[in-house]
């Protein structure tokens, strides 16, 4: 059975967002026993929501003072939501029927869906159809619930409610959504949102994204993802929209490398599944968190507020070791340790004894109090060359945190614009401490570490959202004849062919404008004396079979051929060669072109990722591609000019192409058109999956593709 898939209407859009702006809930499968689920919802959802409450169970009329009735239909209206805590099999017959009363949108906590096995599995395609049919979100199912602390909602069953707070958590996971709440109370870190997910049977991650970017009581979204995004070039589309109006923190666990290890082309072992959610965190300005230490590492400096547009850095530490700690870390995310002005620095000869250190970081001794602590913190904010400052206390018996709390908090009071992360060396102790930091925005960390990799992501982002208000370019090309690339590649396909021929691969480049040599099929001696009228000397040879890809491999290529009788020679040795080597490869001739002189060799391809679509490929050509691996890549989605000069940037072998040490240069233009067109066949053909140009012979003017493969895979 083919799953499911649910596309999302106007209609379906506004219930998601009304999922996140409730006035009526029901829960479906309520109970007065203090250990069903079914209560704990009901106790939750009371205990701070505003909005009418009703239970749903035919054997009572009220549980917890809420009005009971004895199904959906009996319900004095159609409420916003239906949450249901009920066996696998009445859920899915709970869940039809909320729909047919005008249930706008339900959650199904229960689990016994496709976590379970094949039987389950089949349960859970009966609630796509519902919601398909319906046109109804649907959270879960074998879910925790959903918190929405802009409404006071606690419709979980979990034993406490989070703090109230700027952070969005969107979790696949039940078990960490409840592990985050219990520690999270611990850091006195709040909460707009919390969502569990569960199975994903209708709505994932990006169905939510719109809706809580555009909440002003949202600071920063984070998403826990397990198994693969749903519809890629959707969430490519939301997750962008999202990241321009507030930051997205992922942290995307069972990422594998396995699918790079069975890829037979070079773009495929270049492009495995984990290059796919690194090109579509760069490409969406998503945040990508390596552990879920990281992902709150991050989420406190986002739920500060605070904004960063330099990279020049002040450091001001009460203790000489920490201070060069955060000195090495600034350096390792690619900030600026700031040089302080003298004007700074003879100010802050006035109040620090002499043995303090006076360059950044500016370090002002163990002994010193909370008032020269702020006045210090002051100065070096004031300094028009700091961007920025990390502050950095390791506790001392003279001084209590609270006061040193305070002295943070008065240092940067007069100077709010620029951001200020803290460091209290082993974590911040009282409960009055914490309050007093995040009432003042001010980000708080145990270690060094911590503290400078989240001012670094704060300036990473913002730095992003300022570059996406540059001009971009998409390419458009007027010369391309789709109906023959596309009857080649169909073709191909009829004869159960996932290699197009050399010749077959010419014609569609052909197709698509790239600069390509003209290629002569041969089956015989006769055909060959023909080709070589046409094509003047030096020749190059090559085998013509679907079954080989890596033809100079098994001997199927000769190159440098100078007269006929070497032709004749390299045709026949390669005709009774390469059959011993692979004899289960079908051979369908040899390809006779023009061999010419050489060029700088570079490697374009692409290989299609099965979540994000097309992966583009450049860097330095021939039989050290995979070798050296100097290679940059790219999403397709949505590929600029811009993102082409990027790549090319990005690789050791532009030095070479611009001119290296006063060496000629290489055509620059020629090879942003080469990966523009390929961008284009691989949108107008979505049956190729994996592409190599290599080697590309680029000259001063021009470039021609010499080798190049084309892998399909299928419809």
């Amino acid at each position: 059975m083919e799953a499911l898939k649910i596309a999302p209407t106007e209609k379906f859009k506004e219930r998601v967002a009304k999922l996140l702006n409730l006035r009526s809930i029901a829960v479906i499968g309520a109970s007065e026993k203090p250990e069903k689920l079914g209560n704990a919802i009901l106790r939750n959802i009371v205990s701070g929501y505003k909005g009418e409450v009703f239970g749903v169970n035919p054997k009572k009329k009220k549980i917890q003072e809420i009005e009971v009735y004895p199904d959906v239909f009996s319900l004095p209206y159609s409420v916003d939501l239906a949450v249901i805590v009920l066996p696998a099999e009445k859920a899915v017959v709970a869940l039809k029927e909320a729909a047919e009363a005008g249930v706008k949108s339900a959650v199904v906590i229960s689990g016994g869906f496709k976590e379970t096995g094949k039987e389950g599995a089949l349960l859970e395609e009966e609630i796509k159809k519902i919601a398909l049919d319906f046109e109804m979100p649907v959270l879960g199912p074998n879910c925790v619930g959903i918190v929405n602390n802009n409404l006071q909602l606690n419709a979980t069953f979990l034993r406490t409610a989070p703090l109230k707070g700027e952070i969005a958590f969107v979790s696949q996971s039940g078990a960490i959504l409840s592990t985050v709440l219990e520690w999270s109370l611990k850091e006195d870190l709040g909460f707009s949102y919390m969502i569990s997910m569960g199975n994903k049977a209708v709505l994932n991650e990006a169905d939510f994204l719109p809706a809580i970017a555009n909440d002003p009581g949202t600071a920063v979204i984070l998403l826990y993802i397990i198994e693969d995004v749903v519809e890629g070039s959707s969430f490519l589309k939301k997750a962008y929209e999202a990241s321009l109006l507030k930051p997205v923190v992922v942290f995307k666990a069972g990422i594998s490398t396995a699918g790079a290890k069975a890829a037979s082309s070079h773009t495929g072992a270049l492009a495995g599944s984990i290059e796919g959610y690194k090109l579509a965190f760069a490409k969406t300005g998503l945040i990508r968190a390596k552990t879920l230490e990281e992902m709150f590492i991050y989420a406190r400096v986002f739920a500060s507020g605070q904004k960063v547009t330099g990279k020049n850095i002040g450091i001001v530490t009460n203790s000489g070791g920490p201070g060069v700690i955060t000195a090495d870390r600034l350096e390792l995310n690619g900030l600026n340790i700031a040089r302080l002005t003298a004007k700074t620095i003879n100010e802050l000869k006035t109040f620090l004894p002499r043995a303090a250190s006076f360059g950044n970081p500016v370090d002002i001794l163990g002994d010193a109090d909370e008032e020269k602590y702020a006045m210090t913190l002051k100065t070096v904010l004031d300094d028009e060359k700091v961007d920025g400052v990390v502050a950095v206390y390791g506790k001392t018996a003279v001084i209590d945190i609270e006061k040193m709390v305070r002295a943070v908090i008065n240092g940067r009071r007069k100077n709010p614009d620029k951001p200020v992360v803290a460091c209290f060396l082993g974590g911040v102790d009282s409960r009055r401490a914490k309050e007093l930091l995040n009432k003042n925005k001010i980000p708080f960390y145990s270690f060094p570490e911590a503290a400078v990799d989240a001012l670094a992501v704060l300036y990473r982002y913002y730095s992003w959202r300022e570059k996406q208000k540059e001009g971009k370019t998409e390419f458009s090309f007027d010369d391309i004849d789709r109906k023959l690339a596309r009857e080649i590649i169909k073709n191909a396909l009829v004869e159960g062919r996932k290699n197009l021929t050399g010749f077959e691969t010419a014609e569609v480049l052909k197709a698509f404008g790239f600069p390509v040599l003209p290629v002569k099929i041969v089956r015989n001696v006769q055909e060959l004396r023909k080709a070589i009228e046409e094509i003047s000397f030096p020749l190059a040879l090559k085998i013509v079979s679907p079954d080989i890809l890596h033809k100079s491999d098994v001997g199927g290529v000769a190159l440098n051929i100078r007269n006929e009788q070497e032709a004749i020679r390299a045709y026949q040795k390669m005709l009774l060669e390469v059959p011993k080597k692979v004899p289960e490869a079908k051979i369908l001739g040899v390809e006779v072109q023009k061999q010419i002189a050489p060029g700088l060799e570079i490697f374009i391809g692409a290989n299609r990722d099965p979540v994000f679509g097309p992966i583009l490929a450049f860097g330095l050509g021939g039989i050290y591609v995979n070798l050296l691996n100097d290679i940059a890549l790219r999403l397709n989605y949505k590929f600029t000019r811009e993102e082409a000069l990027e790549m090319i940037k990005e690789t050791k072998v532009s030095e070479i192409i611009k001119g290296y040490r006063g060496q000629k240069a290489y055509d620059l233009k020629i090879i942003q058109e080469i990966l523009g067109r390929l961008s284009l066949l691989l949108e107008e053909i979505p049956e190729i999956k994996e592409i190599d140009f290599n080697p590309v012979f680029l000259y001063e003017k021009g470039a021609l593709i010499i080798d190049a493969k084309v892998v399909l895979a299928g419809h």
